[in-house]
């Protein structure tokens, strides 16, 4: 039961440090650097792995996608940049028409 809770906990953190990347690029147009410049603005702070309480979660940019994962753990979040670019219009294409 307590597994299930800190893979549950797990997938939460690095689904919503998905999202946290995905508006952030919404603001810049790009994505951060560092997961730490998500913070205060997108996460309260940089999730850890739950299961080892000191592992932080990691990010990497790759051609076409952002991976999130914790770096011990099966688990991971994949945002294709190319679905990122245009799951929102922008300000310019909303008035196009």
């Amino acid at each position: 039961m307590i597994k299930s809770y800190l893979s549950q906990s797990a997938h939460a953190s690095v689904a919503q440090t998905g999202i946290a990347l995905y508006l952030y690029d919404q603001d810049h147009r790009t994505f951060p650097q560092t997961l730490q410049e998500l913070v205060p603005k997108y996460l309260d702070a940089v999730p850890v792995n739950p299961f080892t309480q000191d592992e932080p979660i990691q990010y990497r940019q790759e051609e076409d996608r952002v991976v999130v994962y914790f770096e011990k753990e099966d688990i991971s979040f994949t945002l294709l940049k190319k679905v990122l670019t245009r799951v929102l219009p922008t300000t310019e294409n909303s008035n196009e028409g």
